[in-house]
């Protein structure tokens, strides 16, 4: 059987490319699974992405095209694709589709995002063009909750297999010590406003009146010079040029140093599914403050290894942060539970045998 791998690796680098990089040096099935890549590249920066343009558009022809060509001189049984749950993006995943199922080649869809129930919702023509997406595929997705709303709700009847599969990642032991260290608070994520960049300054300086010493460390690539003057409006209304450190992309040992020397992820997110730099900060033991979306509310036990709020609600997250970088105690209790949790279910082995046994399963079917 042959089995290929579509999908986006690095760069540039954010939550699904890693996955996808993962995978792609990891997976190994039974010796009769033949294993071919595909690489997609799309993007090669953070600011390009999300972004149409002619090169992107020529890139996409010539792509279809090879596929079409490849698939004619070679049989695929099985491809297994990071789909784009909505916009563009999704449209373009939808002629992709459209060309593996001309050939007849079995559909292992795997979403690490949300947005098709709030699609269907504002716009109902929509389903129909999911319903032609997913018709006969297998599913994967990262949590119950989101199968059931994303998926189940619209199309049980459509798709072969649902599977759910946590994102998990790989982390150096050697750095998670599970220290209260300073109260310096960490804002990681590519700097696009959806990611809560500026709800974190803002979080900060309510906070900042009750834990004078805290600093925040901002740690992302620019997503394009508005939203770096928008981020440096904020700091410099509030008078926080002294407080708030903003360091760029990092990656490596500097990544995991400042993860290390953090005391909470604060993570205020308008729109995430489940974020890899929470699991990141729950390796560490670092306590999260995030928002109910995606899979985060499956991910922090709201009052035990991290806190959750409504998106937007400033006040309610600074006075989660206070508590947390206040309470000697309920910090080293969060911590525990945060490591504890990311031990027994976000490890890179779990979720590797996890998707292999979801290989597996989807295989025998056919069979």
């Amino acid at each position: 059987m042959r089995l290929m791998l579509f999908f986006q690796l690095p760069p540039p680098i954010h939550g699904v490319t890693a996955i996808n990089d993962f995978i792609y040096r990891n997976l190994n099935l039974d010796n009769d699974v033949s294993i071919t890549l595909n690489k997609l590249q799309f993007s090669d920066t953070h600011k390009s992405l999300n972004k149409i343009s002619i090169m992107k558009i020529l890139y996409f022809l010539r792509t279809v095209l090879k596929l079409f060509i490849k698939l004619s001189f070679k049989k695929t049984d099985y491809v297994y694709f990071t789909i784009t749950p909505s916009g563009v993006g999704f449209i373009r995943d939808l002629i992709f589709l459209a060309v593996f199922k001309l050939f007849n080649v079995e559909l292992i869809l795997h979403f690490h995002g949300v947005g098709v129930k709030k699609k269907i919702m504002a716009r109902p023509s929509w389903k129909l063009l999911y319903r032609f997406a997913l018709s006969g595929s297998h599913i994967i997705h990262l949590s119950e909750h989101l199968m059931d709303a994303e998926i189940i709700e619209f199309f049980s009847s459509s798709i072969k297999s649902a599977h759910v599969i946590p994102n998990g990642i790989a982390i150096d032991r050697s750095f998670c010590e599970l220290s209260r260290g300073m109260p310096r608070v960490l804002f990681m994520s590519n700097l696009f406003k959806s990611k809560g960049v500026i709800d974190a300054i803002k979080v900060f300086e309510i906070t900042k009146k009750a834990v004078p010493d805290a600093v925040l460390d901002i740690v992302g690539a620019s997503s394009g010079p508005e939203m770096d003057a928008e981020i440096d409006y904020e700091i410099k209304s509030r008078n926080l040029e002294n407080d708030i450190f903003i360091h760029g992309f990092l990656k490596n040992e500097d990544k995991k140093n400042i993860i290390s020397n953090c005391q909470v992820l604060l993570h205020p997110t308008h729109n995430d599914a489940l974020p890899l730099v929470i699991l990141e900060a729950m390796a560490f033991g670092k306590p999260v403050i995030s928002t109910f979306i995606g899979a985060i509310e499956e991910t922090i036990d709201h009052g035990e290894n991290g806190f959750l709020a409504k998106v937007g609600d400033i006040e309610s997250m600074s006075d989660h942060l206070v508590d947390l970088l206040s309470d000697d105690a309920l910090y080293q209790s969060f911590s525990t539970n945060a490591n504890n949790k990311y031990s027994k279910n976000y490890t890179s082995e779990i979720f590797l045998d996890n998707l292999k046994d979801v290989f597996l399963q989807i295989m025998k079917m056919k069979n």
